[in-house]
């Protein structure tokens, strides 16, 4: 799986642990993005820095999780690795 792929499946987790399966344009209107757009980013399109960046603020990632899939997905105690953990293991298309 290449980079770009890795981080797409990684804001599906998060979107899917924050938003539920159906929260895609949830996290969009939060983020001040259409929802097609989200959809884009999920699918491995390129996603601007400024969305990233608002993207870990909305969600409280944290950002090295984010890049690499690697330690803490969030802070201690803040319920977000809890919530990553909680769902399936997503399947590559």
């Amino acid at each position: 799986m290449n980079p770009r792929e890795a981080l797409a499946r990684r804001l599906r987790e998060v979107r899917l642990a924050r938003y539920g399966e159906q929260g895609g344009p949830l996290l969009a209107e939060d983020l001040g993005l259409p929802a097609r757009t989200w959809a884009h980013y999920e699918s491995g399109v390129t996603i601007p820095g400024l969305v990233l960046l608002r993207f870990i603020e909305v969600t409280g990632i944290a950002p090295h999780w984010l890049l690499t899939g690697e330690g803490r997905a969030g802070p201690a105690g803040s319920g977000v690795g809890r919530l990553l953990r909680s769902q399936p293991a997503s399947q590559p298309p």
